[in-house]
């Protein structure tokens, strides 16, 4: 068997057994938006950060992500500052349970970073995979709350230079299920 056919094989005999779920229920649209922290390789940002999410089912889902930020900080005798954070997750949530609902996230994203020093800026580009958690309580079947926490494990290049860059972000919003 080649290696193309034994991933096609697997991948068909998952999406078999997974079937049964994408009859659930609680299939949807949901858009959130709140304030959020952001802690970009030691600068402290407030965000407006905002998700558009759709749930195949009680258990998967994507939802993209979008924060801008309202803050700026200086870090090193630098003034730094969020033109913009955006991402891609698949999601992965728990059956709702009293209005709760867990739910884990793995993605990619992209931000926009700018700084300055002495009279000189520069914007710069970063990108890589991000992973996080969180939570939502509905009040009832479409309104609720959500906090999530998620790590960004961003590369980017400046000056002729490749560097890593790390970002947590923690955010907190009104929710709205369709």
């Amino acid at each position: 068997m080649t290696k193309t056919f034994k991933f096609a094989s697997a991948a068909a005999i998952a999406a078999l057994a997974f079937a049964p779920l994408a009859s659930a229920q609680d299939a949807g649209w949901s858009i959130d938006g709140g304030l959020g922290y952001l802690d970009y390789d030691g600068a402290d940002i407030v965000t407006a950060q905002g998700h558009l999410g759709y749930d195949f089912n009680d258990y998967f889902g994507v939802e993209g992500e979008l924060a801008t930020g309202l803050t700026e900080e200086d870090a090193g005798g630098i003034e730094t500052s969020l033109n913009y954070n955006a991402a891609a997750f698949a999601t992965v949530s728990t059956l709702r349970t009293n209005g709760w609902e867990l739910f884990g996230r793995l993605g990619y994203g992209k931000a926009e970073v700018e700084g300055s020093a002495g009279g000189a800026s520069a914007k710069v580009d970063v990108d890589g995979p991000a992973y996080g958690v969180g939570a939502k309580y509905f009040f009832n079947a479409n309104q609720g709350l959500r906090v999530d926490l998620t790590q960004y494990d961003y590369e980017g290049e400046a000056f002729g230079a490749d560097f890593d860059a790390e970002a947590t972000s923690a955010q907190v919003g009104y929710l709205y299920k369709f």
